[in-house]
């Protein structure tokens, strides 16, 4: 019997995710950019799970999509109290799940950033405040890399799959300043 994680390891899933993430960030197609981000986070979170959970339980209601439930246990796998600074960073990528199908009302507004802390303030017609759903590139990036780290994922695979993808490398490398090679 082949389990599926020999053909296909959650973590390469997830590092493609990643890179068409940052691709259509660039594109500003914000809304699939975010969800492409919330995809590879929760593979790359997966792929240290599958060490103690099966493939079924990682399915199941407990785990499912929910990057806040991933991560809780990620972090006690890990034992790694640093990785607690990212915990603002998941809440934030989980509400991406939220709206993986297009919204039902105008007042949701996506917007990103490059950098930390570049967050525009947003306002609907009448000056009430929009449901805002906020990408910061940077904060992806240093999260990302500290989960590989933390996984921890052999750098050199991680490099080969980006490379093998077209234009994987131009698409990792672009303003990135969490780059593990």
């Amino acid at each position: 019997m082949v389990i599926w994680s020999e053909v296909m390891p959650y973590w390469r899933i997830g590092v493609q995710y990643y890179l068409v993430g940052r691709a259509a960030f660039f594109l500003r197609t914000r809304m699939v950019t975010g969800n492409n981000f919330h995809h590879a986070v929760e593979m790359l979170l997966k792929e240290k799970l599958q060490q103690k959970y099966t493939l079924a339980h990682l399915k199941s209601q407990k785990f499912g999509h929910r990057l806040p439930s991933l991560w809780t246990v990620f972090k006690e796998l890990a034992n790694d109290p640093a990785l607690d600074v990212y915990d603002d960073v998941i809440t934030e990528l989980h509400r991406w799940e939220e709206i993986r199908y297009p919204p039902q009302d105008n007042e949701l507004v996506p917007t990103s950033g490059l950098r930390k802390g570049e967050r525009p303030d947003v306002l609907l017609p009448g000056g009430a405040r929009a449901n805002q759903y906020h990408l910061e590139l940077e904060s992806i990036d240093e999260l990302v890399a500290a989960i590989i780290k933390a996984v921890p994922l052999d750098v050199t695979w991680v490099k080969w799959e980006v490379e093998t993808q077209c234009l994987g490398a131009e698409a990792y490398a672009r303003d990135n300043h969490h780059t593990l090679w």
